[in-house]
């Protein structure tokens, strides 16, 4: 049913019973420096990963935006939870997806090139800002039990709009702060924490909508908010603008974007993967409040449990990639476990048996995160700095747009045929785009391993 009514409000329910020549970074400018090697990667340890926080104003960028990337994601499940409170519809869970995540395929080429050509730690100030006064409208609406499903989707829409400004701006800031021989280790260990973020949120929120009500989720999401929004004077000097020729037109600057990523023989095929298995697998998540429910029978403590043990899988998946502390290799481990996700999804949808299915959404938060981390860190490891922006855009496009079309796509299936055959469905297609991209392993390898930062192998376009 598509109609909105009065909001049921969510109360606790008790314990839980179940690189590149003459660009601009970290405060070089011009040069030809030599390009650093991956080998020099080859014996790194987390603790020297870790090191990278020595410097402060990239130790203030990544520790005061983690606990809004939590509460981020905790954000999206108690939304979830509260549209199925309202609507018990999984096609209102898709629509409420997509209009938070659509926006990004229209308007990332254009913030992209807006980063490239300002200090992108401006635009994501002002983003935050919008995202705390819409995390702060929810928390109040809720709590005054004057929540709608119309009031969500115009929050969410608006929530959409804000999104593009800052997955670009947050690609194109962190390179900035670190010098390029600590690149490498900055890209991974913030791509890490990201999807550790995205992983322990949803279990977080689970715990947080059982003991003090869904309301509280939003609430805690806008104080992460206000924490990163006081920690921007401690870094936003730090980010220099790049020194650049004369530019063309915006719409110049995106085909530029657009046409070197889809020539480079490692970021194509990535960018391509990691399309279809966004599409296929990432909805998932926002279909786990129908799961918890309509297929488990164990309510919000039954998303609290799933969340968790998403969340848990995820978290020894990036601590274990964190501490390779090297490049080389990355690209086998993103396709072993972009493989495993299909089969996750699988075992996950085969069974109604609630703690048989905990160990394998485990194994999908694993296989998620580490495919995930390792995908966004050899991107960002092989693009050049002066198209960064436009590059990242397109990537962010494909992770978080793909999933909006995905996640309509599954709610309306899965109102015909239930959850779990459109889960195992959706399985086959990242299976699908797993085994289309293997012949081409190679080739990535190649390109977004054998090469410095910014210097990656191109390839004609139509070998896609």
């Amino acid at each position: 049913m598509m109609a909105g009514r009065g909001a049921r409000r969510t109360r606790p329910l008790g314990p839980l019973s179940c690189h590149p020549r003459g660009s601009f970074i970290g405060g070089v400018r011009g040069g030809h420096e030599p390009v650093a090697s991956p080998l020099m990667f080859q014996d790194s340890n987390l603790a020297l990963s870790l090191s990278v926080f020595r410097h402060a104003s990239f130790a203030w960028f990544v520790g005061g935006q983690t606990p809004s990337m939590i509460t981020h994601w905790m954000q999206k499940i108690g939304i979830g939870w509260l549209v199925w409170e309202l609507t018990r519809s999984p096609s209102w869970l898709g629509v409420i997806a997509f209009v938070e995540m659509a926006p990004l395929v229209f308007l990332s080429p254009f913030t992209g090139v807006l980063c490239d050509r300002v200090n992108p730690a401006k635009p994501l100030l002002v983003n935050q800002c919008i995202q705390f006064v819409q995390a702060a409208a929810l928390a109040i609406l809720t709590y005054s039990d004057l929540i709608r499903i119309e009031y969500i989707l115009a929050l969410s829409i608006i929530a959409g709009l804000n999104a593009p400004f800052g997955a670009s701006a947050r690609h194109t800031v962190l390179p900035r702060l670190i010098p390029r021989e600590e690149l490498f280790s900055g890209i991974s260990l913030f791509s890490a924490i990201f999807n550790v973020a995205r992983a322990i949120g949803p279990g977080l929120a689970g715990i947080a909508i059982v003991w003090w009500g869904v309301e509280s989720v939003f609430a805690i999401h806008a104080a992460g908010e206000l924490f990163y929004i006081l920690s921007f004077p401690f870094f936003l000097g730090a980010v220099p603008e790049l020194a650049r020729g004369n530019r063309g037109g915006m719409v110049a600057e995106i085909k530029e974007g657009f046409r070197y990523a889809a020539s480079h023989a490692g970021i194509a095929p990535i960018l391509v993967m990691l399309c279809a298995i966004s599409f296929f697998s990432r909805p998932l998540i926002e279909m786990l409040p129908g799961f918890a429910d309509e297929v488990f029978g164990r309510g919000a403590s039954g998303l609290a449990w799933l969340g968790s043990a998403f969340g848990f899988g995820a978290l020894v998946g990036v601590g274990w990639l964190a501490s390779r502390g090297r490049i080389a290799g990355t690209t086998g481990v993103m396709f072993t476990t972009s493989l495993g996700v299909g089969f996750s999804m699988i075992a996950f949808s085969a069974t109604a048996n609630f703690w048989v299915a905990l160990p394998m959404i485990g194994a999908l938060g694993f296989t998620t995160a580490v495919s995930g981390t390792g995908a966004q860190t050899l991107v960002q490891y092989a693009v050049k700095n002066e198209i960064r922006g436009r590059v990242m855009a397109l990537y962010s496009i494909i992770v978080r747009g793909s999933p909006a079309f995905g996640a309509v796509l599954m709610g309306w299936f899965a109102d015909f045929y239930g959850l779990r055959l459109t889960v195992a469905v959706s399985a086959v297609g990242c299976l699908s785009a797993w085994a289309w991209a293997l012949r081409r392993r190679s080739a990535m390898i190649a390109a977004l391993e054998g090469a410095g930062p910014g210097d990656g192998q191109t390839m004609p376009a139509a070998r896609l």
